[in-house]
């Protein structure tokens, strides 16, 4: 390649590198193979507009980028590292290519039939599949796949018109290295990193990035299963338990639920305030920091038993709205099942008229929240990207994002904006490391022992500027406040790095209609808040996943999470661990902020009961993962 002054000749000699004719070439055969995969699924993917479709195909396009990127990796190294020989050896270059186009075209074919029983793309866990003797992939791929003769046609077309004779790109030219080598090495590179990252995006694309693009129904026709497993790659396969009979597990886990019957639909706003375990509150724990919600929590509905389902805030949106706890290996959001059809809080809310809405402080796109509540069926989503602009660069903690008293102000203002009744969330960030607050509140709040304790104060502070400006709006009467944490911190008391202390968050519901205190006693995870709220603010729904409400006498409460390995079952004080092959490992007694736990013989009804809610909740789980049938509430009824 002769590079002039001329930049439109460099161009145009760009676009006639082998390498990029090949970046091409791959590009229609994925476009092919998802053609292909849409006339083989279009029936369950529901009736959309042309256009919407057609706006999949294009997005394809920009999610093929990585597949390509990946998949083809061995000719793209041949190309780069041998130009000289790959332009003699063609030959080399078709079978490189053929093999890298086989790979992904294969994986497609299984999904062309295989997305027809489970209604998604197969991430990682279509490897166990095709290695399970017993649940093989292979009648899926003979019976309703392309059929072996097919591939091969195809996999002799793609060697026959592989576009190989273009020209090379040249890295060590004794000649002109600086222009000729260093510029299209570095072009190359810069190149191939856009597409292995999908450009220049806060996180590397993924598959569950579409529903930012694409209605949810139509994510599996945009992504492919290449880049469902490129996505999914390093989260371990969910175990399939087999602990109870299915029935029986799921009968167990059936629990009505009854609502009551508000005047007017409620308004709901969901308040969840980074790390605020309960080790830094005043009402439960007889801390300084919160004195706000201290006084608050005398005319509100206390649980003080209440644990998070996962210790990260990427498990928190799943737990709260969804029903899922975190009791895989992988977060629920980062894991293969992350596209499954997930009934949840904004879907069931939708369907009675409300509007939902979720706000975050934080930068679009961070721990793929706005992705992930696209695909629930949310109506919008507020980040830092629709912060007013002319107010950032104040408000910013120069961290994160928006500190959060003017956060919480903004997030008031928007919502009085908005249509009644609605469904609104939003999650603070000052209390998150490194604890920033407002340079000129600096030395007003208690700095306790630790840098976190500042912080929580100045969250603490913000919450009373929001009451107190939401006090004075048309919706405050009628709405049911939600005040919670996504996960707890640190501490310097080692009873909150156990089993139940590391999980330990407040929940408080308001309603200004009916200001009075209530504490109930029963043990609730996150899980749980949602069916709770349901419940007062008369919304029906005979599934809410593996949460259940906490004013239901049939209803034991429990927590669940996972850790290092073990799932572990909450009922306070007691704890349950179990391993995945059903092996109880720890069982024993816990009191509250105590140093000493008192271990229990495994016998009784204790013990039996909060084992077998534990294993009928683990099979429930996979069974419902595996076969996609979070959102289904007879579930049972289907083959299993």
């Amino acid at each position: 390649m002769v590079l002039t002054a001329d930049f439109k000749v460099f161009v145009k000699a760009f676009f006639k590198l082998t390498i990029v004719k090949l970046f091409g070439f791959a590009t229609l055969i994925l476009s092919l193979s998802r053609l292909i995969w849409y006339i083989s699924n279009q029936f369950w993917l529901g009736n959309s507009e042309p256009s919407a479709i057609l706006s999949s195909f294009l997005y394809g396009v920009y999610f093929d980028l990585p597949v390509i990127a990946y998949f083809y990796f061995p000719v793209w190294l041949w190309l780069f590292l041998f130009p000289a020989k790959a332009a003699e050896k063609t030959f080399i270059t078709r079978i490189l290519f053929v093999l890298s186009s086989a790979i992904v075209l294969v994986l497609n074919s299984i999904d062309t039939a295989y997305s027809r029983i489970t209604a998604r793309r197969s991430g990682v866990e279509l490897f166990e599949m095709i290695d399970d003797e017993g649940n093989s992939l292979l009648p899926y791929f003979y019976d309703y796949g392309i059929p072996m003769i097919g591939l091969i046609i195809w996999f002799y077309l793609i060697f026959r018109f592989c576009p190989v004779n273009g020209h090379t790109l040249y890295i060590y030219s004794k000649r002109d290295f600086l222009r000729k080598g260093m510029l299209s090495t570095l072009l190359f590179c810069i190149l191939w990193l856009a597409a292995a990252r999908g450009g220049w995006r806060m996180k590397p694309l993924a598959a569950l990035d579409a529903a930012e693009f694409v209605p949810s129904a139509l994510v599996p026709l945009t992504v492919s299963t290449p880049l469902q497993i490129i996505s999914t790659q390093g989260s371990a396969a969910l175990p399939e338990y087999q602990f109870l009979d299915p029935q029986v597990a799921h009968s167990l886990l059936q629990v009505p639920c009854h609502v009551d019957s508000p005047n007017t639909k409620p308004n709901i706003v969901f308040i969840i305030a980074e790390s605020l375990g309960r080790d830094y509150t005043g009402f439960l724990n007889g801390k300084p920091y919160t004195p706000f919600l201290d006084s608050l929590s005398k005319k509100c509905i206390v649980f003080p038993y209440c644990f998070a389902n996962g210790a990260k805030s990427i498990d928190m949106v799943p737990s709260l709205f969804c029903g899922i706890p975190g009791i895989q290996n992988s977060h629920f959001v980062n894991s293969s099942f992350a596209g499954n059809r997930i009934k949840n809080a904004y879907t069931l809310f939708a369907k009675q008229g409300y509007h939902t809405s979720f706000f975050h402080g934080g930068q679009n796109g961070t721990m793929r929240f706005q992705s992930f509540l696209a695909q629930t069926g949310m109506s919008s989503y507020f980040g830092m990207d629709e912060y007013p602009n002319a107010l950032k660069a104040k408000d910013h903690d120069g961290n994160w994002g928006i500190y959060d008293e003017p956060y919480l102000q903004y997030f008031l203002k928007c919502t009085d904006t908005m249509r009644q009744p609605f469904l609104n969330a939003v999650f603070t960030l000052s209390s998150h490391h490194p604890y920033a607050i407002p340079p000129q509140m600096k030395n007003t709040f208690p700095k306790g022992e630790l840098p976190i304790h500042e912080s929580i104060a100045y969250t603490d502070y913000s919450l009373k500027q929001f009451f107190e400006a939401a006090a004075k709006t048309a919706w405050y009467k009628n709405t049911i406040f939600v005040i919670t944490a996504d996960h707890t911190s640190y501490s310097k008391n080692a009873y909150f790095y156990s089993e139940t202390g590391h999980y330990e968050i407040p929940v408080l519901i308001y309603m200004p209609a009916k200001p009075a205190y209530m504490r109930i006693d029963k043990t609730i995870s996150q899980c749980d808040i949602m069916p709770t709220v349901a419940h007062l603010a008369g919304i029906e729904s005979d599934f809410w996943g593996l949460g259940y409400c906490a004013f239901e006498d049939g209803y034991k409460g429990y927590s669940l999470h996972r850790d290092n390995q073990i799932t572990y079952i909450v009922q306070y004080p007691y704890v349950l661990g179990m391993n995945d092959k059903g092996e109880v490992t720890d069982y024993y007694s816990r009191q509250r902020n105590a140093h000493v736990v008192s271990h229990l013989k495994r016998e009784g009804e204790k013990f039996k009961e909060l084992k077998q809610w534990l294993q009928a909740s683990l099979q429930e789980y996979s069974w419902r993962m595996r076969k996609n049938q979070w959102s289904a509430e007879n579930a049972i009824k289907s083959k299993r």
